[in-house]
């Protein structure tokens, strides 16, 4: 009896291993958002910004940060929205492809 009971709670745990998994596949692929005035937020790897966005984001005002994620943001002001950290501190930033600062 001990044996099927064991049995039972590791297909149990292998099941909720392999649902979770499943779950971070799906959000690791990133998903096409539209936000509330239509424009579209998509995400993409912080190492495949444009070179001018990750100078600006190098520069003085931005040297303490690192950026976590980013995403760009396609409609009638397109720009990228880059999710940063400096310890416990989170910002937005948000450039153009020119890596200048967007005013929302």
């Amino acid at each position: 009896m001990k044996k099927v009971f064991f049995a039972a709670i590791a297909i149990a745990c292998a099941g909720y291993t392999n649902a979770q998994t499943g779950t971070e596949a799906a959000t690791a692929i990133g998903k096409v958002e539209t936000t509330a005035d239509d424009q579209q937020k998509t995400p993409i790897k912080v190492e495949d910004l444009p070179a001018l966005v990750k100078k600006s984001l190098a520069s003085e005002a931005y040297a303490e940060w690192t950026a976590e994620s980013a995403f760009w943001i396609d409609g009638a002001n397109p720009h990228y929205e880059i999710n940063l950290t400096k310890g416990n501190n989170k910002t937005v930033a948000h450039l153009d492809k020119e890596g200048n600062t967007v005013k929302l």
